[in-house]
This record gives C-alpha cells, sequence and structure tokens, in this order.
C-alpha cells in the first residue's frame, strides 16, 4: 500500500483522505509583545478613555480638536506696496502681554488654532494673540513674484505690529518660514523695528545661507524661486533672545 499526501492507493482503488490538521503554530515575537502590551492596565486604561470620548464627542477638548473659543475679531491690513494681508486677533489690547504667530510656508493662520486655544485656556484676559496670513497664504491678497522673500515678510511683519498698535510685552512664534521672518525683522536697523520682542520661539526653522547648506543647494540654481530668495535673504547672525520655549507658550 502506497501512501501519499491526501491520497491512499489500495488494490487499484483510489480514495481521498482527508490531510491531517496543521499543527498549531507558536505566535510570532510582534505578535506575543503586542499581546503583552494590549494586556497592560495603562493601555486598557488608555483604550477605555478614548472609547468614551468617541462616544460623547461634546466632551472633546477645543485644543485637541483644533477649535478656538472667544472673541475674535478679523482685519485687513493693507501694506504699502498694496498687498492685503488678513489678520486675526484674541483678545484685547489692554492684555499684559502679546503673542504674534507667523506660520510656515504653504500654511496659514489656522496651523495655529490649537496653540491658540491653550493660550486662551491658560492665560485668559491677559494674553493678546495676533496671527496674520502672509502675502499669497490664506486669506491674504496675492503679490508681485519678486516680492516674496523674507525680507519683504519681514516689512510686512512690521507694518502688520503698527497697525494693531502692538506695545508692551510681545513674543514671536515663528515655524517654519514664519521663523526666519522673525529673524529678518531682528536683523533690520532699530529704527524700522516698530516692536522690540521680549522672547522668540522659533519652530523647525532656519538661518542664514540655508541655500548654500544640505538640500537647500538644489535651490540654488534657481534663484528666482520664493523659496531660493527666502533662504538667501535669511540674516546669518543668531537670535539674541529666546526666552520661551514652545512647551512654555503653547502645548504642541
Amino acid at each position: 500500500m502506497n501512501r501519499g499526501v491526501g491520497v491512499t492507493v489500495d488494490r487499484g482503488m483510489r480514495r481521498t483522505v482527508p490531510n491531517p490538521p496543521p499543527a498549531p503554530r507558536r505566535p510570532g515575537l510582534f505578535a506575543r509583545l503586542f499581546r503583552r502590551i494590549t494586556r497592560h492596565p495603562l493601555a486598557q486604561a488608555i483604550a477605555h478613555y478614548l472609547n468614551r470620548r468617541k462616544r460623547n464627542p461634546q466632551g472633546q477638548d477645543e485644543a485637541a480638536s483644533g477649535q478656538v473659543s472667544g472673541p475674535v475679531a478679523t482685519r485687513i491690513v493693507h501694506t504699502r506696496d498694496g498687498v492685503a494681508l488678513a489678520v486675526r486677533e484674541h483678545g484685547s489690547r489692554a492684555a499684559g502681554h502679546t503673542v504674534v504667530l507667523l506660520h510656515g510656508w504653504c500654511m496659514n493662520k489656522d496651523a495655529w488654532n490649537i496653540q491658540v486655544s491653550q493660550l486662551i485656556r491658560q492665560w485668559g484676559d491677559d494674553v493678546r494673540i495676533i496671527g496674520y496670513d502672509h502675502r499669497g497664504h490664506g486669506d491674504s491678497a496675492e503679490a508681485p513674484v519678486h516680492t516674496y522673500h523674507v525680507d519683504r515678510l519681514a516689512e510686512d511683519l512690521a507694518e502688520v505690529l503698527v497697525a494693531l498698535d502692538v506695545t508692551g510685552m510681545v513674543t514671536f512664534v515663528g515655524h517654519s518660514m514664519g521663523g526666519m521672518t522673525a529673524l529678518a525683522y531682528l536683523g533690520r536697523p532699530a529704527h524700522l523695528r516698530p516692536v522690540e520682542p521680549h522672547h522668540v520661539v522659533l519652530v523647525a526653522t532656519a538661518a542664514g545661507k540655508v541655500a548654500e547648506r544640505g538640500i537647500g543647494r538644489l535651490l540654488k540654481p534657481a534663484p528666482r524661486t520664493s523659496s531660493a530668495r527666502s533662504g538667501t535673504a535669511s540674516p546669518g547672525w543668531r537670535t539674541r533672545s529666546c526666552g520661551c520655549s514652545v512647551g512654555r507658550c503653547a502645548t504642541c
């Protein structure tokens, strides 16, 4: 009698015999780790908390959802070269501290909604928050191509500060191109800086010859692009003041 896999041949008769069930396989390393992690009391507590939040969306944290509460004032600031900048303001001019938020390239003032909610929650009426869209971004108007460089953005910042009558203690918070704008503003002569910030917060930005180092070198052969102009126009000096961290000003 000859035996094959699933087939038995006996005296010229052929009949099918079911294959034996495969032996149980031991769970892999990843499966064992995942099972151990998910059974941990802390992981179960987190899962319970998230499920409860999912069932009750009305109780979600405003900051986590990116929604901003409280009085908001919107206005348009016209620059000297005729570009309309969309500005959003939270809080009163009587507040003891003003935070100016400068967004990054291809973003807009809504990128700071979570931080705005946290600042309002923590400081209330003691903080005034100003955010605006750079020229050619968000709700602001487009501008001539030759004006898309960091020095012009720094001038826009100065004009916004004057138009909104910003005084007292001020903090600049700049992300990416917004950080470069803040640095370019600080590199201007004193008579062209209507406000001297007490603190500067820089997030994922660069300063000085950014188009000549690393991946920025790829931009150098095309100096007419806004990215290359933004990089080469950054001041090559370090910030004089970085008195507060992102964690102190807002929770990212």
